[in-house]
């Protein structure tokens, strides 16, 4: 049976739809002196075209400009060359991690005017990146290499080695030399001609102990005497009592009122070979003072790092004298565990 052709659909014929009304001439003059006068075109760089490509009929190059020297095909041009392109890439002069973008590259303004005066000899070094370390974090963006602070007499007194430390804590350290530690050494019948520097900046936890908080060294904001080279070659040490009664006092009583930390022999028996002074800020103000000026043939206990999250240690035994450095420690976030070499 044969099947009959469809039909087919007759449709309406479309309506074109109506046009708006012209635009009045007057918004268009309107519009146009309120807008910004276009910026002045640049020529586009071109990189690696394909042979055969008719540039004049890209819109985006300006073949009236010189598009810069040629650029071989299928390649992409480098950024200019790095001012320390000596350093490999992603470390500083001194073979240390970068620091993050944005540290400041410039001597800080307090440094400046002491090295202009010719009061401190330092320089710039390459900021210490940043990095996590057992306790924290360390890093320094501005590390000053404190080498040599002169007197008031014009004699220089070397740093050995040169101290790697903080701008605040290098102006700190030259006031002391010049106006306190100085005038205490000539008092032994000589002049000081260096300062033996047991550490500066060094990343890692405080007194080296495992799970300790990180060191104000870790930051650049503490520095380590272990001796002064007088003159007459003499040379006096902190260990083993080898600081002359009269210098050991003065040297305790003016570190006391300038650093907000200081630490030295008898304290926690990490340091009874050398001063440990620093700027650390803590609560309220809180400075640490610890060195027993009678210290030289006994030696302190050594602290050991309080235990996390544990029940408060017992008290003192009978006859633990107040303020003895192995039984009366600071409470945690006001002096906390003290830091040192």
């Amino acid at each position: 049976m044969a099947v009959p052709a469809p039909t087919a659909v007759r449709r309406p014929p479309l309506r074109a739809a109506p046009l708006p009304p012209a635009r009045p001439a007057e918004l268009d003059a309107e519009e146009d002196a309120q807008q910004p006068a276009p910026a002045p075109r640049l020529a586009a760089r071109t990189v690696g075209p394909q042979e055969g490509t008719d540039l004049s009929a890209d819109p985006g190059v300006d073949l009236g400009m010189d598009p810069g020297p040629p650029v071989a095909p299928g390649t992409i041009p480098l950024p200019p060359t790095r001012p320390d392109a000596s350093a490999p890439a992603g470390e500083g002069a001194s073979g240390t991690e970068a620091a993050p973008a944005g540290a400041a590259r410039e001597m800080p303004a307090a440094c400046a005017a002491l090295i202009e005066d010719g009061t401190m000899v330092a320089t710039l070094d390459a900021p210490l990146g940043a990095h996590l370390a057992p306790g924290g974090s360390c890093g320094l963006a501005q590390a000053v290499r404190l080498s040599a602070v002169r007197l008031p007499d014009g004699r220089l007194v070397a740093f050995k080695p040169a101290a790697v430390i903080r701008c605040e804590v290098a102006a700190a350290v030259a006031g002391w030399l010049r106006e306190d530690l100085a005038p205490a050494i000539a008092a032994l019948g000589s002049q000081v001609t260096a300062v033996t520097v047991a550490a500066s900046y060094d990343c890692r936890p405080r007194n080296r102990v495992s799970g300790a908080r990180m060191s104000e060294h870790g930051l650049g904001n503490a520095l380590d005497v272990g001796g002064f080279e007088l003159a007459d070659a003499r040379v006096v040490k902190v260990e083993k009592g080898g600081l002359p009664p009269r210098l050991r006092a003065a040297m305790k009583d003016s570190a006391c009122r300038r650093f907000t930390t200081v630490l030295g022999p008898g304290s926690d028996g990490y340091h009874e070979d050398h001063i440990h002074v620093d700027l650390a800020q803590r609560r309220m103000g809180f400075r640490l003072c610890r060195w027993n000026l009678d210290a030289g043939t006994v030696v302190a206990r050594k602290d050991k790092p309080k235990p996390k999250d544990t029940a408060p240690a017992p008290a003192p035994a009978s006859g633990s004298a107040p303020g003895d450095p192995a039984t009366d420690a600071e409470p945690d976030g006001a002096g906390g565990k003290a830091d040192g070499k």
